[in-house]
């Protein structure tokens, strides 16, 4: 029974793989993936690959002999994860936002798999971002004021409703992605998440829009 049961678990240390591989295990073209899915996004530093565009994308990712593939499916994935969500609540912590910021180098993912993002870059990025959070309810901002999502080797977590999650772990010398099955796991994940804002230690969509305008008017202007 357990040789013909569905995977639990896949792990990946190289981005094209995971782009093949997440497909089938996730199961993204099947009838199961329902536009009602929400999406939480944990990250310590503001999510930018929404605001970044076409060009600056193809300029982050290190030149390989999979960059075209990488970029063109990655793309994909992203259309295929807006089109079929229906909410992204995207969670990153006060310390995060400072160093957004304030780093001389800054990465949206591993630096084995991108090069930095300027400081000019990561303004014009954060600048359409915040217009985005502000006319669109669709992607809402929460900023997490504890330090939960400051420490450790982690550098993000995709949760969705559906029991599907993704969790990338940055290293020294290499990256892990860990894609997850599991719908239990999924849903007390996001009752923790949801407690944050009972307990007041999350913002809310009207809090963290206020707090990033006013970093956007410290560091942007």
């Amino acid at each position: 029974m357990f040789g013909r049961s569905d995977n639990f678990c896949e792990v990946y240390s190289d981005a094209l793989d995971f782009l093949d591989g997440c497909g089938e295990f996730f199961g993204n073209d099947a009838a199961s993936v329902k536009e009602e899915n929400e999406l939480y996004i944990l990250r310590k530093h503001p999510c930018v690959i929404f605001g970044i565009d076409e060009d600056s994308l193809k300029k982050s990712v290190i030149n390989s002999d999979k960059k075209s593939q990488i970029i063109s499916k990655y793309a994909k994935f992203l259309y295929s994860n807006a089109k079929n969500t229906r909410t992204e609540h995207i969670i990153f912590s006060e310390e995060g936002l400072r160093e957004f910021f304030e780093l001389d180098e800054f990465y949206e993912f591993n630096k084995q798999l991108t090069y930095p993002l300027s400081k000019e870059t990561r303004k014009m990025c954060y600048a359409r971002i915040l217009e985005y959070a502000k006319e669109h309810s669709f992607i809402e901002h929460c900023m997490l004021r504890s330090t939960l999502l400051d420490r450790g080797d982690a550098c993000m977590a995709n949760i969705w409703t559906d029991g599907r999650m993704l969790f990338m772990f940055n290293f020294e010398n290499g990256y892990r992605i860990m894609l997850i099955k599991e719908k239990s796991i999924a849903n007390s994940l996001i009752e923790y998440i949801r407690f944050f804002r009972e307990c007041g230690i999350l913002c809310s969509r009207k809090e963290t829009i206020e707090v990033m305008q006013e970093a956007y008017d410290k560091y942007c202007k």
